[in-house]
């Protein structure tokens, strides 16, 4: 009889956030901090569709309707989360990321992705894709990060938008 698997906690999007904060800060990407605490909020009122659940969206759309409308879906779900963001970032007090603070908040979502899975995720069945498996040891994913609860996760990413946000540290008229 085998041993019971460890139970992995989940990791809510707080955390992740939280985890992702740290690892811009320690690549010393300081300018991309308050995007990278904001690059999941378009999530809140879009939805979140994991990328297997995308790539097998587009695969049926193909399939059914054809390539076209599934490029054409595409891109009309990808503009509506770019249009959510801006608007994020206006209500924020931010102005539209630089190329390079983009690239930068990408990078960090990966790593920190690649955190996650080192730490609280159950060993993968096989590999990942091939630009995420390349971070699997990146520096940055060897310090385990403290897990938090979910309610505690989101007192605390709320205290760091406070510190980051514009919008947030303004004074009350």
């Amino acid at each position: 009889m085998s041993s019971p698997r460890p139970v992995i906690p989940a990791v809510s999007v707080a955390l992740h956030t939280l985890i992702a904060l740290d690892v811009a800060e320690r690549l010393n990407f300081l300018a991309a901090l308050p995007y990278v605490a904001l690059r999941r909020a378009p999530d809140a009122w879009l939805g979140d569709g994991t990328a297997p659940w995308t790539r097998a969206l587009g695969a049926e759309l193909a399939h059914r309707l054809g390539a076209d409308v599934a490029d054409d879906v595409s891109l009309v779900l990808r503009d509506l989360h770019d249009r959510a963001f801006e608007a994020i970032l206006a209500a924020a007090g931010l102005a539209r990321p630089s190329r390079e603070i983009v690239e930068q908040v990408e990078l960090v979502g990966r790593i920190a992705l690649m955190t996650e899975r080192r730490w609280f995720m159950a060993p993968p069945s096989r590999p990942w894709e091939a630009s995420l498996e390349a971070l699997a040891d990146h520096p940055a994913t060897r310090r385990k990060p403290k897990w938090l609860a979910p309610d505690r996760a989101a007192d605390a990413l709320l205290e760091r938008l406070r510190q980051l946000l514009p919008a947030l540290r303004a004074e009350p008229a």
